[in-house]
């Protein structure tokens, strides 16, 4: 359910990103363009519908974020991971100033919008908002990127469809730049006329509404500082209470010891012990897969989780995931089942699944000798 949550949300949040940022890119053209498409691209956003869901899609989002943190036993991680978490971490700070100026102030003070007015204002009055609205979007779109890359590229289909993402996940983020940096040029030249926004009459002021929005971006940054805080004390007290260690040989590997309480996958990836996990350890790919050849102590049964993944794949009884199997002590020995370094075009070729096994068998042999 997680799983599938998380995905629901990040594609939500990564269409109303890739909608926003086509609009700015309009820019290239005119600013009149920009706004004449404003309904079309962002009016799907800035409704009674789509503006909550926006808003729950992010909530979740984040929270699921946060399980994922909590759950992690290390942070000795791939480079998709590091970027993943890291640029997680930094998107609310970046983001909250943005949601206050134009979500708040729109729905809480009725205050109108327009691009020329925003453009105005992160090129004259605040360039420093501006930049952070550049870092904002640089740190979105490559978060977004890599999660639907560590999604898609598990499916069949996505080496087809890949030739023309690849492209135009590069070409959106640049054509926004350069839509909002000819933007800002026709507004600033006097090019453009700026109508710049009245509060509602016998409503707050204008100092009185930024007075508010100041202070809903202090205290959405600090419950976000608070909860990342209690999330990795949370964490760091639940590693507290492994203790013990468990020695692992994998075929053609020496042996080594680690502790109790990581996932195969995680103690092999800290030893440098070459796996394949094409989802991340996610648990979604099978490709972590290992056979158990011997284990001195009773291994933890797999969660539902694991389960439906081991039957998608027809994985045979003593067949675990490494990203799954959490280690409790012993001595426990086992064979990988697909090589460490497997593409995904390699799933779906008969001749690279046939030298899989071969390869597998070998290990297995090897181990059991």
């Amino acid at each position: 359910m997680a799983k599938r949550l998380r995905i629901i949300t990040g594609l939500i949040l990564f269409a109303f990103v890739a909608m926003h940022l086509a609009n700015i890119a309009m820019g290239l053209s005119s600013v009149a363009l920009m706004e004449a498409m404003q309904p079309y691209l962002l009016g799907p956003w800035q409704n009674r519908l789509g503006g909550p869901l926006l808003l729950v899609a992010l909530l979740i989002h984040m929270g699921l974020g946060f399980r994922a943190i909590y759950k992690r036993n290390t942070f000795n991680m791939s480079r998709n991971d590091i970027v993943q978490i890291v640029s997680s971490l930094i998107l609310v700070p970046l983001m909250i100033p943005h949601i206050a100026g134009t979500f708040f102030a729109r729905e809480m003070f009725g205050l109108p919008q327009d691009f020329p007015g925003v453009l105005l204002l992160f090129w004259f009055y605040q360039p420093v908002e501006g930049l952070r609205q550049v870092i904002l979007l640089a740190a979105t779109w490559i978060h977004g990127c890599i999660g639907l890359f560590i999604w898609l590229r598990l499916q069949p289909w996505w080496q087809r469809v890949s030739l023309v993402c690849y492209p135009v996940a590069v070409a959106l983020p640049v054509l926004a730049m350069l839509g909002y940096v000819e933007g800002g040029k026709q507004v600033m030249s006097g090019e453009v006329e700026v109508v710049y926004a009245q509060p509602p009459e016998g409503g707050p002021t204008i100092d009185e509404i930024l007075a508010s929005l100041n202070a809903i971006e202090f205290w959405v940054i600090a419950v976000f500082l608070a909860v990342t805080a209690i999330v990795l004390a949370g964490r760091w007290w639940r590693l507290m209470g492994h203790d013990g260690a468990t020695r692992i040989r994998y075929a053609g590997q020496p042996a080594y010891t680690s502790e109790n309480g990581l996932t195969l996958l995680e103690s092999a990836t800290i030893n440098d012990i070459p796996h394949a996990a094409l989802c991340g350890g996610r648990g979604r790919c099978g490709t972590c897969r290992v056979k158990i050849i011997d284990a001195s102590v009773s291994l933890p049964g797999a969660t539902d989780e694991e389960s439906k993944t081991l039957k998608r794949i027809g994985a045979e009884d003593d067949v675990r995931l490494a990203c799954q199997l959490k280690i409790c002590g012993g001595q426990i020995d086992v064979a990988r089942i697909l090589p460490p370094h497997v593409k995904p075009s390699d799933l779906y070729a008969d001749e690279a699944v046939a030298a899989n096994d071969q390869s597998s068998d070998g290990e297995v042999l090897e181990a059991a000798e």
